[in-house]
């Protein structure tokens, strides 16, 4: 597992979301009141890109067919209970915003 450094805190505005591919992997990183998660960028369903949902506290909804998952930790909250989207550790150092992959 490898450290990159995918932005600065301000490139993702509390509320918001923002994708990146890290060492060949998609993944959404959310600002939920100033913490920072990073989660499968793509919704199980039909693929659709995460970050373009809206976010809601600690909860992202698919904007195609309003799938939930709670970014903290991938879980679906709806339709087909136990799935869960692949997380990643994030850390963030003075202004700059670190996925481990």
């Amino acid at each position: 597992m490898q450290w990159f450094k995918v932005a600065k805190k301000s490139d993702i505005p509390i509320g918001k979301g923002k994708q990146f591919k890290i060492n060949g992997i998609d993944v959404a990183v959310f600002n939920v009141n100033g913490n920072f998660y990073a989660i499968e960028a793509y919704c199980r369903h039909q693929d659709a890109p995460l970050v373009d949902g809206l976010l809601k506290g600690d909860v992202i909804e698919c904007y195609m067919h309003r799938w939930h998952y709670n970014v903290t930790d991938g879980r679906l909250l709806d339709h087909l209970k136990g799935v869960r989207l692949n997380t990643y550790k994030v850390e963030v150092k003075g202004d700059d915003i670190y996925v481990c992959i």
